[in-house]
C-alpha cells in the first residue's frame, strides 16, 4: 500500500519543473493527482498516466476566484474530496533579478497574488 492511496490531490504550478515532479511523485504514492498550471499540463498528464497512475489536467490561473473554485470542483468530481494541496504556482523565474526596494507595487502585487 502506498502512502497517498486514493488521496485526491491538487498540484499548482505543475506543467514543468518541481511542480511536475510533485505531481509524478504523489501519484507514484498512489494519490489521484489534479494537475494545473496556466500553460499546458498535458505532458506531466500523460508521463503518470503511461506509469499507470490517475491524473487529469487543468488550466488554472491561481490568481483567479473563478478559476481557483473550477479547480476544486473538478478535483473533487473526478477524485473526491480533496487531501492533499500543494502551491507550487509561481512566477519568480520570469523576473529581472534586482534588490528588493526595486520592486514596483505592481510587479509586488502579482507576485503576491501567484505566491
Amino acid at each position: 500500500m502506498a502512502r497517498l492511496d486514493g488521496k485526491c490531490a491538487i498540484m499548482t504550478g505543475a506543467a514543468q519543473g518541481i511542480g511536475a515532479e510533485l505531481a509524478k511523485a504523489q501519484a507514484l504514492e498512489g494519490a489521484r493527482v489534479l494537475v494545473t498550471d496556466v500553460n499546458d499540463t498535458s505532458a506531466c498528464v500523460d508521463e503518470i498516466r503511461a506509469a499507470g497512475d490517475a491524473a487529469e489536467g487543468a488550466a488554472v490561473d491561481v490568481t483567479s476566484n473563478a478559476d481557483l473554485a473550477a479547480m476544486v470542483s473538478k478535483a473533487e468530481k473526478l477524485f473526491g474530496p480533496v487531501e492533499i494541496l500543494v502551491n507550487n504556482a509561481g512566477i519568480f523565474a520570469n523576473l529581472d533579478l534586482k534588490p528588493f526596494w526595486e520592486i514596483g507595487d505592481d510587479e509586488w502585487d502579482r507576485l503576491m497574488r501567484v505566491a
